[in-house]
Parts: structure tokens; C-alpha cells; sequence
């Protein structure tokens, strides 16, 4: 990693440059322990102890990323007016360096041990983004501040991104069907159903398991996503010493999003091949709804092994729209605050169906509908299935008073809209779909029926020591002092077994009150 940042000033001009370079290796190794699979059992089958398992391979892959910056800027002062203005250049590749992956002891003729060679720079991003702020002080103290800008900001690429496209050895997958004859809930060679075929597979081509080459492939015109951002703002200082009150509003379009659907697979190769009806918890509002599932139509060749095309998403884009307001008052006087209110609307449009949407079937991560709220989900190893909307309202106090004694007192309040609820069922994909199964959102608008409001207050009392050189806090921390139980997730699959965890059941609360008494030493 190398950088060199400078500036100049000259009259009424503040000039700064800078360059930069690094170089970030990602080092990647997936292992699946025992024969290499997990099955899921399939009890809407009338054949007994009948199960699918999913047979991966051991892998090791590693990649490396490099970024190139450069950028210029300048800060012309002029009386009243500050006028700044830059330019940023960015460089950026990922490269997949040798991997490698041992075969399954499941279907080592299937999924065999393999080496793929490296491979330079299969995602390339130039990226040149202006940036430009006025401000402008009225009155005669200059106490009051309008200001606008716009800037444009790039996503950077991730340095393992080539490992997702590059090659079979980050990820291959294979399905089969099975029967559960000794009863272990493991799928032995003798229990899978090779006659029956292969039910799904992805990462590989199963015509040609031995081949290093990717069933991917990247489009050569993919370009990093893009936001645009305004911002208009007011800042006013107030009578109170070292206080101001603030006032903006924003407004980002969101644009270039990378996808990945199937090669040569577009809209018009699918087509309604089932209608699910199914009741609605109360907390859905109660109730039935019903949904069309696509999938390919008759005569339609999936590409080998669900082979995907990294691209941009045409036809689609976001847009943000929020304004806020705070209340800042710094320390002094022996007490800081600050008050904050924000309205939030942050939507996803479809100019072009056919060329942003492949599958029409509405998901929970998907809902695909022109001019609907973007939802998000967790993923990985953490907490799964919290789906996040952006509150329209969220309001926000917070500070600290330096009581007598060294005694530090501190409080914060959190109210916010409660996030969405998106009901789905989870079916068995259609032997034309590519995948095994398919999570079908039932309720397309995901913000009409939110979880309840956050309303979250903590308390904080801390007190400082001193000998000499070394510190010593003690700190008394009281969390959800309300001790409010509010619900945060619910069980949204509404196939889900009846029960303590069946459909609309709650599955998470918020921590209960909870004190905590916390000890710093610092030297």
C-alpha cells in the first residue's frame, strides 16, 4: 500500500492532490465435513424417508484486488461564498489467482478434484466521479449557512469478485434424490436415485465435470454501480452558546446495479406454471393472498449448470428522498445534546420489465414491483431472515452532563419505525426452474404491514480516576430501561409447521433491561 496526499495554498485557493495504491488478497477455503453434503428431507413426497441432498466439494480459492486513485480538489473563499469542487479516478481490478478443490467422496466422478489455473483481471472498473459544494453565510454575524452539493460515488469492486465468476472451485453444487434407507438422515451412495437424474446443478458444467473453465461468465460493458447525490441544507447558529440547529434534504438515484441472471434466458422465456393461495397471519392483516410462480417454458434450455452473466441491471434504478433536522449543542458548560428527526423514502423503479426482471416471481429479497420500497435481508453466518426497510420516521436524543465529582451522566433515545414483514411460501421449484426450491412473497407491498415502532432508552453513569499516568473508568450502563419487549422478527414463511415457531409466530424480541457494569483502565 502506498499513498501521497498534498496541498497548496495560493490567495484564496486551497488545492490538494492525492494518489494511492494497494493491493488486498482475499484467501478463501470452504470445507464440508463427513461424505460432503447436507440433505433435506422431503416430506410432502408420499415415498417414505425420500430426502435431497446437496453435494458440494471441499475448496481452496484465493484472489487478489488492486486500486489505483487519483484525485484533485479546490476550496475557493470568497468573502461569503465557498465554492468547492473535485474530480476523483479510480482503478480498480480482481484477478483469481490458482485454486483449487478435492473431490467428494459422494460423486467423486461428479464433482472430482480440480486445479484451475489463474486468471488476470477479470473485472476491470475506470471510474471518474465529480464532486461539487457551495455555501453561502447570511446575516451580519454569519451566523446562518445555506449550502448545496452533488456528488457521485462508485461502489467499489471487492477483490474476491473474481472468484464468484472466474471458475468452478468457489462454488459447485449438485442435487440428487435419495431414500433415507437405514433411517441415519444421510445420504449414502447406495441411497441416491442416479436413474432419476440430477435435480439441480450449479457452478459446473455436469456434461463436463473435469473442465477448469466457469459456467459464468462477465459482461464486458459492466461498469460500477453508481449513486448521484443533491443535498440542500440550511445551518443556523442559535442564542445558546456552541449550539445550532440544522436543516436538509436529500435526494440519491442509484443506478448500474450488478446482477447475475442466466445466460441467455430473458422474460419471454417464461411463463405462469402455478397460482399458491394461502392464509395470512393476523399480523399480516389476515386474510388470503395469492401469487402466480413462473418458470421456464416448455422447450426452454437452462444453460449448464444455471450458468449466470454478471451485468448491469438496465431498465432499473433507486431513488432516495429523506430530509432531517437536528438540534447540536457541543460541550460546554459542562453538558452536550443533540435532538434529530428524519423522514426517510427510498424506492426501486422498473423502466424496462423485460430487461430488468428474467423471473417475474415475486421474493422477499425481490418483490419486483415499479415503485416499491428496497428491502434488504441479512445473509452469512449471522441472524437470518431480518429483513430491513428504512423507517419513514426516526427521531433521535441524546446527551451528556459532567455532574460534580468527575461524574459523567449520559442518556439516548431511539424511536424509529418498525421494519416490514414480507410473507412468503416456500415451495418446490418447478422441474423446469433452476434451483430446488422458491421462496414466493405473498404480500408484494413488503411496508404495509410493519413490525411495531422501536422505542429504545439507555442510561449511562460513569466516573474517572486518575494516578498519574494511568486511568481508570468505571462505567454503569442501564440498557432499555423501559424494558420494552418489542417484537423484531416473526416466523414470514407461512408453510412453516403450526406451532411455537409457525407462520406469524415471534421469533425475536428485544434484549430485556439489562444493567452492566464496565471497568477501563488506560495507561
Amino acid at each position: 500500500m502506498a499513498s501521497v496526499d498534498t496541498n497548496y495554498f495560493r490567495a484564496n485557493h486551497e488545492l490538494k492532490l492525492g494518489f494511492g495504491w494497494r493491493k488486498n488478497t482475499v484467501e478463501s477455503q470452504s470445507t464440508w465435513p463427513g461424505t460432503g453434503h447436507y440433505s433435506i428431507h422431503l416430506p410432502s413426497y408420499p415415498q417414505n424417508g425420500l430426502m435431497l441432498p446437496v453435494i458440494v466439494a471441499d475448496a481452496v480459492s484465493n484472489s487478489e484486488g488492486r486500486y489505483l486513485h487519483f484525485y484533485a480538489s479546490d476550496r475557493i473563499s470568497l468573502d461569503r461564498l465557498t465554492v468547492d469542487v473535485g474530480i476523483r479516478y479510480d482503478r480498480s481490478t480482481s484477478s483469481l489467482l490458482e485454486a483449487s478443490r478435492g473431490a467428494n467422496p459422494l460423486v467423486p466422478n461428479l464433482l472430482p478434484a480440480l486445479t484451475a489455473p489463474a486468471l488476470h483481471d477479470t473485472h476491470t472498473f475506470d471510474i471518474l466521479a465529480p464532486r461539487i459544494g457551495i455555501s453561502y453565510a447570511l446575516g451580519e454575524d454569519a451566523d446562518t449557512l445555506l449550502r448545496a452539493s452533488y456528488g457521485q460515488f462508485a461502489s467499489q469492486l471487492a477483490a474476491g469478485s473474481a472468484q464468484q465468476i472466474a471458475s468452478p472451485i468457489y462454488y459447485s453444487a449438485a442435487a440428487y434424490l435419495a431414500v433415507d434407507l437405514n433411517g441415519d438422515g444421510i445420504a449414502q451412495p447406495d441411497e441416491l436415485l442416479l436413474d432419476a437424474g440430477l435435480i439441480d446443478a450449479s457452478g459446473f458444467n455436469p456434461n463436463n465435470p473435469t473442465s477448469t473453465d466457469s459456467v459464468n461468465q462477465v459482461s464486458p460493458d459492466l461498469t460500477s454501480p453508481r449513486t448521484h447525490e443533491v443535498i440542500f441544507g440550511v445551518d443556523r447558529e442559535l442564542p445558546i452558546p456552541n449550539s445550532a440547529l440544522t436543516a436538509s434534504v436529500t435526494y440519491r438515484r442509484f443506478t448500474n446495479f450488478r446482477w447475475y441472471p442466466l445466460i441467455g434466458i430473458t422474460s419471454a422465456d417464461y411463463g405462469i406454471v402455478d397460482t399458491i393461495t394461502a392464509a395470512l397471519p393476523e399480523s399480516a392483516g389476515g386474510g388470503s393472498a395469492s401469487q402466480d410462480v413462473y418458470a421456464p417454458l416448455p422447450g426452454v434450455v437452462l444453460p449448464p449448470g444455471n450458468g449466470s452473466e454478471e451485468r448491469n441491471r438496465n431498465g432499473y434504478h433507486q431513488q432516495y428522498w429523506g430530509w432531517e433536522t437536528n438540534f447540536i449543542k457541543r460541550l460546554s458548560n459542562r453538558w452536550m445534546a443533540r435532538i434529530g428527526y428524519s423522514w426517510n423514502d427510498h424506492r426501486e423503479y422498473f423502466t424496462d420489465r423485460a430487461a430488468a426482471i428474467i423471473d417475474p416471481t415475486p421474493t422477499p429479497n425481490n418483490p419486483k414491483r415499479d415503485g416499491g420500497l428496497v428491502i434488504t435481508s441479512t445473509g452469512g453466518s449471522g441472524k437470518s431472515d431480518i429483513f430491513f426497510l428504512t423507517p419513514k420516521y426516526q427521531f433521535v436524543a441524546n446527551g451528556l452532563y459532567q455532574a460534580p465529582l468527575g461524574i459523567n451522566v449520559a442518556a439516548n433515545l431511539l424511536v424509529r419505525q418498525g421494519y416490514g414483514q414480507p410473507y412468503f411460501q416456500e415451495i418446490q421449484a418447478h422441474p423446469r426452474d433452476a434451483g430446488a426450491f422458491k421462496e414466493v412473497l405473498l404480500s408484494p407491498d413488503v411496508g404495509a404491514n410493519r413490525l411495531p415502532a422501536i422505542k429504545s432508552f439507555d442510561l449511562r453513569v460513569g466516573k474517572e480516576f486518575r494516578l498519574d499516568e494511568v486511568t481508570l473508568n468505571i462505567d454503569l450502563d442501564w440498557f432499555n430501561i423501559l424494558n420494552a419487549g418489542t417484537v423484531l422478527g416473526r416466523q414470514y414463511d407461512v408453510g412453516a409447521a403450526p406451532g411455537l415457531t409457525g407462520p406469524g409466530q415471534t421469533l425475536e424480541i428485544m434484549n430485556p433491561s439489562l444493567l452492566r457494569l464496565g471497568f477501563r483502565v488506560g495507561f
